[in-house]
């Protein structure tokens, strides 16, 4: 094949896999979240792309957030749901998104054939060997491939100590959640609790403040001013964590502050901006087993905030931003006293 004639093969396959991959990552995690959806009567979550989300879509109990940059130092694409699994519905699954990605790229491959393209059947090709590789057990940056979440499926299965362990691990998991989100849900909408004071107030205040809002006379502040009421109130609600393990850095950020000259109230709406912006990992406070169910316990919490406020005024950053720094606030009045 000449020159030229590699660039005219080459650049059609380049713009050919620039607009597949995200569409076949995008069926991969719809493959996983239909066996979700199947099982569960929850929400299911799917993500593609780098975060925060460029488009965000609804239907029903399914949750699109999608961006056609890729994601760094993170899965290409995520299907979250929260609910306990058997073992047989773990390796369904586990396989869901590999086959549904591996029967797009199939179905390019045939069309390819069919219209004499071989820049698609390349594309396909390439499509299937990504999804037979996911299928290979192996972790990469902190998450585990659906051949290593089949494998533990599988070893579960096969030992019923093992597969007793993970199952009361996952009702305990999927209880605490649900049974903070019931409490966050009476504190949240109890409009005569005593956690409504007029100074509690002024400190959310910092959220929306913190993101150029003089005041929460405006929409957008006002509802930045109530996700992180809400985030308060997640963290205040939830039981079995350990807010030691956050202590240390809400006491050195207020340190910070007092050492910069600022005064209250502004001293501890700085310090809970710096837990939420900075390096602390916040989930560190929260319930779970290990330190990926803690995480996805926050993360849990987010979502389910979010599915019942509905703030579709505020870019997605900032909703986390507010959220975070509602928890943030609640770790650092506690450490405060």
């Amino acid at each position: 094949m000449s020159g030229g004639g590699l660039l005219r093969f080459a650049l059609p396959c380049g713009v050919a896999s620039l607009v597949a991959a995200p569409l076949l990552v995008l069926v991969h995690e719809l493959g996983h979240a239909a066996v979700g959806l199947a099982r569960t009567e929850g929400l299911v979550a799917v993500r593609v792309g780098a975060a925060p989300a460029r488009w965000r879509l609804r239907a029903g109990r399914l949750q699109l957030e999608l961006t056609p940059r890729p994601a760094r130092n993170a899965p290409a694409g995520l299907a979250l749901i929260y609910a306990r699994f058997g073992v047989g519905t773990k390796v369904a699954l586990a396989l869901a998104g590999p086959l549904a990605e591996a029967a797009a790229a199939a179905l390019l491959v045939a069309a390819g054939v069919k219209l004499h393209l071989l820049f698609l059947v390349v594309v396909g090709v390439i499509g299937v060997a990504d999804a037979v590789a996911n299928l290979l057990p192996f972790a990469r940056h902190g998450h585990r491939s659906d051949g290593l979440y089949l494998l533990d499926a599988l070893r579960a299965g096969r030992d019923p100590r093992n597969r007793a362990q993970h199952d009361r691990g996952a009702d305990e998991f999927v209880q605490a959640l649900a049974d903070t989100h019931s409490r966050w849900l009476v504190l949240y909408t109890d409009t005569r609790s005593p956690v409504r004071t007029q100074r509690r107030s002024e400190l959310l205040s910092g959220a929306p403040a913190a993101l150029g809002h003089a005041s929460t006379d405006n929409p957008q502040a006002l509802a930045l001013w109530q996700l992180a009421f809400a985030g308060w109130c997640w963290r205040d609600t939830e039981r079995g964590g350990d807010t030691d393990r956050i202590r240390d850095a809400a006491l050195d950020a207020l340190h910070q502050q007092r050492v910069n000259g600022v005064l209250e109230p502004e001293l501890t709406i700085r310090a809970a901006c710096e837990l939420a912006t900075g390096d602390t990992d916040l989930s560190h406070a929260c319930p779970g087993a290990s330190d990926e169910q803690r995480a996805s316990f926050l993360a849990g919490g987010l979502r389910l905030l979010l599915a019942d406020l509905r703030p579709a005024v505020l870019p997605e950053a900032q909703q986390k931003f507010a959220f975070r720094y509602g928890v943030a606030l609640r770790d650092t009045e506690r450490a405060h006293g």
